[in-house]
């Protein structure tokens, strides 16, 4: 196979296209601060004109023997730069897993790591992002070559997840994943995209991986990346990639205020969870000397229904183990309540929160309101309260997200 021209764009190509590394920002949400760059292709003309490889490297007319050689050819660029520098920080390599796994059936060195060497460059400062791409392989195969780069000091990241590396996430466990930019952008459209990126982060966090949302280019989008959990952001709200490094505090007074300004948003939220959990508290003590409910769930239910919010749709009442002893009350609009008897006798202990908030009313002897949450058969937004009763019995009301409306307001 012939040596392919560092020049070309492709073979037989004409025009002289110089390739280049350039670098985005990758920006801590802890102190704004860049933490560090990913490291992307370039195509640069004898006109100067500068504009991204992405296509070259998705183009299938293209053959991978020439990519990879492009692409090692960026990442020696980018290393030397780095070293001339004396640039300290992270660098993030893109390498797709049919590469990593060619390499390792080889049998020869890994160049990213022979580069680290010769150049005496920090192996701690090296992450190397595995892309999203078909992968067929043996996930076995691509954690033998995941070791070795650990045992270089690199780190690992997993580039656009979805649900589809899911395993790749759990099998590799790498320090990073970054979040689908198609994600973040349907989070500003949608609640339930919001939950989406909200689960996947609690989960990478939960078993030790940092999670960085990428492609972020409104505030609207770094505001829910910052409520999702994300650690790190990328994008071109802070600054698309630029041929060089950037001075590392350049980004920390405008992150320093979106996250003011989303930290205040949640001290609201929760104090207003809070007046919320308080004053339903007052208005359940109020209500509950004269109902027996004991004696009879329902009927006790029936003599509070008329004192309850307008934002309350839904009432029940469960034992300890998280039975339902009533039945359902339930409403669709201020007004009267219905009775709905096909919900006795079931069983919501199993739901992650039951226990939770069981064993907190039992050990305070007081109300408690929930996390915001959609509700599967309504489809609202809502919240919990739950209170303890006498005789091991608590009380359940789904309240709507939204104005709470007084207890005197009911006709």
């Amino acid at each position: 196979m012939r040596e392919v021209d560092y020049y070309e764009m492709s073979a037989g190509s004409t025009v002289p296209q110089r390739i280049l590394p350039y670098y985005q920002p990758i920006v801590s949400v802890s102190d704004g601060m860049i933490y560090g760059y990913e490291v992307l292709g370039r195509f640069s003309d004898d006109s100067g004109r500068i504009w991204s490889m992405g296509p070259y490297f998705s183009d299938p007319e293209v053959s991978n023997h020439e990519k990879l050689i492009r692409s090692r050819k960026i990442r020696e660029m980018a290393f030397l730069h780095a070293r001339d520098m004396e640039y300290d920080g992270k660098l993030f390599i893109n390498v797709k897993p049919s590469w990593l796994v060619q390499v390792h059936r080889s049998g020869k060195d890994i160049p990213t790591l022979k580069f680290i060497q010769e150049m005496g460059i920090n192996g701690e400062n090296i992450v190397i992002e595995i892309t999203e791409e078909e992968f067929d392989g043996e996930i076995d195969i691509l954690d033998t070559v995941m070791r070795r780069y650990r045992e270089a000091g690199c780190k690992i990241a997993i580039d656009d997840f979805t649900f589809n590396n899911f395993d790749r996430l759990i099998h590799l466990r790498p320090d990073f994943v970054k979040i689908d930019i198609r994600l973040v952008k349907k989070s500003v459209e949608k609640m339930e995209y919001q939950k989406l990126i909200t689960s996947i982060s609690d989960f990478a966090q939960e078993i030790g991986i940092s999670v960085l949302f990428e492609g972020v280019e409104y505030e609207e989008e770094l505001v829910n990346s910052i409520h999702a959990g994300g650690s790190f952001i990328q994008g071109f709200l802070f600054s698309p990639p630029e041929c060089d490094f950037q001075d590392v505090g350049r980004f920390r007074p405008s992150m320093h205020q979106v996250l003011s300004s989303v930290v205040q948003s949640q001290r609201d939220e929760n104090f207003g969870l809070l007046s919320l959990e308080f004053r339903m508290n007052e208005l359940i003590h109020s209500t509950l000397d004269t109902a027996n409910f004991e004696a009879d769930p329902d009927s006790a239910l029936g003599q509070i229904l008329p004192t309850l919010p307008d934002a309350c749709y839904r009432a029940y009442v469960c034992n300890q183990f998280g039975e339902q002893l009533s039945s359902n009350f339930v409403r669709s609009k201020p007004g009267p309540f219905v009775k709905e008897p096909q919900f006795r006798n079931r069983n919501w202990g199993w739901r992650p929160y039951f226990l939770h908030n069981l064993t907190r009313m039992e050990r305070f002897r007081r109300g408690f309101i929930s996390n915001r949450y959609i509700d599967q058969e309504t489809k609202r937004e809502t919240f919990t309260y739950s209170h303890p009763l006498p005789g091991q019995m608590f009380l359940f009301l789904d309240v709507t997200r939204g104005s709470f409306a007084s207890p005197e307001s009911n006709g």
